[in-house]
């Protein structure tokens, strides 16, 4: 195992949990978590899931299907209606926007490796 490799990988998860927009999305889990109706609402869209996903299973022409269907529409669009919710999902995009960018990078810097020529990817 290459440690140099390791400890960079370390760094960058150590550089996402300190940006703001971990942070952010970390307070506004906790918040989503303490707040009576915000609780409510994501438990009431998890639990329509879970029924639309059981009935799904056994395909479309599933009596409760159609119910389910709109039981999970209507709680989904009751929990995206909540700023916070909003705000979350913004969060969240961005640091899968870092992760992206960190991505690429990692990506280029193993494409630099001449692993036919030398069998390695190690410099030296």
């Amino acid at each position: 195992m290459d440690w140099d490799l390791y400890a960079k990988a370390e760094a960058i998860v150590a550089e996402i949990k300190a940006s703001d927009e971990y942070q952010k999305a970390l307070a506004l889990l906790e918040s989503m978590k303490t707040k009576a109706h915000l609780s409510a609402k994501v438990q009431a869209f998890t639990k329509a899931k879970t029924a639309y996903e059981e009935t799904a299973r056994f395909g479309k022409h599933h009596p409760d299907l159609p119910q389910r269907a709109e039981d999970l529409i209507r709680a989904k669009t009751v929990l995206h209606n909540e700023a916070t919710y909003q705000e979350y999902l913004q969060a969240i995009a961005a640091i899968n926007g870092r992760l992206a960018d960190f991505s690429e990078r990692i990506t280029a810097v193993l494409a630099d490796c001449t692993i036919a020529d030398k069998k390695t990817c190690h410099k030296g």
